[in-house]
């Protein structure tokens, strides 16, 4: 059932998203009348980035109910994901993610700590620690982490196309 299953991290802003859309209001209280004994998890766009027009120019998917019996585990310090199996309902309801803060130094100061208590870097955390840097204008080290993610293993092709984009960026500044 739908009630087995439990909002993840952002529950509150979920809530608050459903209130300004009365649209997502409706395809979410239909969502949790369907059955789910079967459903581990389910996905949802997460509309990120958006045009002059208000369309979203930049959407990925996330999960956003999980089964708490299944006991998922987060990832990563800062831009955390969610490891998810099983059966995942992909559902047709989209979240709008748009920051209400000026940009800070918190998720740099949160890597920073990081390093200095000894703590392992897997690739997506080398590669966002990089955009942090570039984006604090701490450029050398950006392109030191953004060299280490490149040197690595274990990295998608969709970070790494998008990585190729953020280093055209450090190169012409």
């Amino acid at each position: 059932m739908i009630a087995e299953l439990r909002a993840i991290k952002s529950i509150r802003k979920t809530k608050k998203e459903l209130q300004t859309h009365p649209l997502l209001i409706t395809k979410f209280l239909t969502l949790k009348q369907t059955p789910t004994h079967d459903i581990d998890a389910v996905s949802m766009a997460y509309h990120l980035t958006f045009d002059q027009n208000g369309n979203p120019s930049f959407s990925s998917r996330r999960n956003r109910l999980v089964k708490r019996e299944k006991q998922f585990r987060w990832h990563g310090f800062v831009h955390e994901y969610l490891e998810v199996g099983g059966s995942i309902l992909h559902s047709d309801i989209a979240i709008i993610h748009q920051k209400e803060r000026i940009h800070s130094d918190r998720n740099l100061r949160i890597y920073e700590n990081a390093l200095k208590a000894g703590k392992l870097f897997f690739p997506r955390d080398q590669y966002y620690y990089a955009n942090e840097c570039k984006d604090h204008g701490v450029y050398e080290k950006a392109i030191e982490w953004y060299q280490k993610f490149l040197n690595g293993k274990k990295r998608g092709l969709k970070i790494t196309l998008k990585l190729a984009v953020e280093w055209q960026t450090v190169i012409s500044i």
